[in-house]
């Protein structure tokens, strides 16, 4: 690594010799000239005059590609130094930690470490106050450098011209236009005012895309229906291969890197802060609360409460679940039009739940969640934990025993993993529910990509395990800033026609609303919990725990098959709301588990014929979508149910 360092460094040194030779021969070329014009010149040595201008002009361009290059050559020097520091680091680090527990826990270590231990911690301690040293010094360059980097931009203004005698009146205008603000200011400035700018382009593919949107399913069928029979790799998934420390290595390094490849993005393309219903609510006239709750396994879940702080009284609490790849901000997203605001506008104590994983349940008292611990987890685990939690912890501070349920697709999973392992013991403070989309029974499937991981799961297992710590990581930074540039800010309908695609041919996605709702979207959940929905596709009127292969299903549930989930447990009145052209799940599988509840459950059923599974966080027509369960909230109330 120092040889390397040292190589750039002779590489800059020649740059920089390079650029002072080039100065003195500008500063040369202007004392001349300046001393002839004093003089007088005739018209021959005009001619003179004009052709040494044109070297001036061509010398000071030398000077200013000399400048560029030995900028992107200390830069590309510090950025390789630094990749190889932290590899160093996370290597030196790791064998560390490993000497220190061992000498901790009085077990002897032989080789290698045995001898060097103490040498190899120090030395990862050094390497790690090198990389902050080398951050803080480039913060602190940073800012004594942009005043320079803007006289660079202002003078480097290249359109074909170089003469210095030649300037038209329309390349007088190119140079003025550069000169301005959207030519010197950083990336930011100027992709920022071009938002969406490739829309109008991407929007003549319209028809083609919703042509496409109605034909995916049909393949996406087809592959569900032989996802069964694709678990090849599962007994090698299952084996010590993948759970041991090789793997929690490997992740971590993926990890390291990509946060400094996020902290490089994030400088030229910034992300916006997360959207925080707290802080969100009184933007729109509302009262915001945040709290923590702890499961009984140590989990921290934030919690935030909503409410209409001009209301007397409360009619009603109302709680709300987060759907799959969303956050307690789900249904925000729409701003003073979202569902969570009409509730608290009229007068419904809103409390937003979060699920495991997600980006306000990141969170334990003894994990990391950069730990494959962490991250073992699937629906059950939301409905026998975080839900119950929530749900006690809402009724301490409200002390109210007849919730209203809201949510959406996984809320639904949770709720029925919740009654069927505790039977009425938290059914009892829930008066009713209005679920769109809830995930039961998903045999039917006909998302295409969806189906696509239905037959690859046990490579998406692999790839969880060795790369990202066993979770599909969109909240990681760097994919995070990939997708809010891309679906925020550059292209918002390519998002739209994406999701159209794969979650169902309907209009009723409001992009515009993307650049705020892609703040906390998409966001992270477990591998486990995302092969759990997978290993229901292709089998019809299916819900089990998590089937980790025969043998790993013998140490954990005592037997080799996992054992299935009582729907019919769930007794509380269930209205359900399935998007019409939805494709996870599709209306079938929502009413098959609609009638496997209790009968006493089956309040009532509705298709929303034009929405698909993105349109409940981002409807065109929110009325359509949330009206029927408002209005049937009302009604409940109204008659005491």
């Amino acid at each position: 690594m120092t040889v390397v360092d040292n190589a750039f460094a002779a590489v800059l040194a020649a740059c920089v010799f390079l650029g002072r030779e080039a100065a003195d021969d500008v500063r040369d070329q202007i004392c001349s000239l300046a001393s002839r014009l004093e003089q007088g010149m005739t018209a021959e040595e005009d001619r003179q005059a004009a052709l040494e201008l044109r070297v001036l002009r061509t010398r000071q361009q030398i000077l200013q590609d000399v400048v560029r290059a030995s900028n992107n050559a200390h830069g590309g020097a510090t950025l390789c130094c630094l990749f190889i520091t932290v590899m160093e680091a996370s290597v030196c680090c790791y064998a560390g930690v490993s000497y220190v527990r061992a000498m901790i826990n009085g077990r002897g270590m032989s080789g290698t470490l045995a001898d060097y231990g103490v040498i190899v911690s120090a030395w990862a301690l050094i390497l790690l106050l090198r990389f902050m040293a080398n951050c803080i010094m480039g913060e602190q360059l940073c800012k004594s450098v942009q005043g320079f980097r803007r006289q660079v931009q202002l003078q480097d203004c290249r359109y074909g011209v170089y003469d210095l005698l030649y300037f038209d009146y329309t390349t007088m205008k190119a140079v003025s236009s550069c000169v301005d603000a959207k030519c010197v200011n950083s990336v930011t400035t100027v992709v920022n005012p071009l938002g969406g700018i490739l829309d109008p382009v991407v929007s003549v593919l319209n028809p083609v895309v919703e042509g496409v949107a109605g034909l995916v399913p049909i393949p996406g069928a087809l592959l569900g229906a032989v996802a069964p029979y694709t678990a090849l790799l599962n007994p090698l998934l299952q084996s010590a291969l993948l759970q041991n420390n090789i793997t929690q290595f490997s992740s971590d390094i993926v990890t390291n890197l990509s946060a400094i490849v996020a902290l490089l993005a994030n400088a030229v393309l910034p992300v916006p802060p997360y959207l925080r219903p707290d802080q969100e609510a009184p933007k729109f006239g509302f009262v915001g609360e945040a709290y923590n709750v702890t499961t009984s396994d140590g989990y921290i879940l934030g919690v935030f409460r909503v409410r209409n702080g001009t209301c007397a009284s409360y009619r009603s609490v109302v709680i709300v679940g987060p759907g799959v790849l969303s956050n307690a901000a789900s249904f925000i997203y729409i701003k003073e039009n979202s569902l969570v605001y009409r509730l608290a506008r009229e007068c419904n104590d809103v409390w937003l739940f979060t699920f495991r994983g997600s980006l306000f349940g990141r969170g334990h008292t003894l994990l990391s969640d950069t730990s494959s611990a962490f991250w073992d987890f699937y629906q059950y685990h939301w409905g026998v934990y975080d839900l119950p939690a929530q749900i006690e912890f809402v009724y301490r501070k409200t002390n109210n025993t007849r919730m209203r349920y809201f949510g959406v697709d996984r809320a639904g999973t949770a709720l029925l993993f919740m009654n069927h392992v505790y039977g009425q013991r938290y059914q009892r403070f829930l008066a009713a529910t209005y679920l769109i989309g809830p995930i039961g029974y998903l045999g039917r499937l006909s998302s295409l990509i969806f189906d696509v991981l239905a037959v690859l799961r046990d490579g998406l297992t692999a790839a969880g395990a060795l790369v990202l710590h066993n979770e599909v990581a969109f909240m990681n930074p760097t994919i995070h800033s990939v997708l809010y540039n891309l679906c925020g800010r550059i292209s918002p309908i390519t998002c739209y026609y994406i999701f159209q695609i794969q979650a169902g041919n309907s209009r009723e996605i409001n992009y515009p609303f993307f650049p705020y709702a892609f703040a906390n979207l998409l966001d992270s959940i477990s591998v486990t919990s995302l092969n759990y929905y997978l290993q229901q596709t292709g089998k019809i009127k299916y819900m089990a725990y998590f089937d980790y292969g025969p043998a790993e299903n013998l140490r954990r549930y005592n037997r080799t098959t996992p054992e299935s989930v009582n729907i019919a447990a769930t007794t509380v009145p269930c209205n359900f709301y399935t998007p019409g052209r939805g494709t996870v799940p599709v209306p079938e599988d929502v009413l098959d588990t609609w009638l496997a509840l209790a009968p006493s459950a089956r309040a009532s059923y509705q298709v929303l014929e034009k929405y698909n599974n993105v349109s409940p966080f981002v409807p065109v027509d929110s009325e359509g979508l949330y009206g029927p369960m408002v209005r049937q909230l009302n009604a409940d109330l109204a008659r005491g149910a």
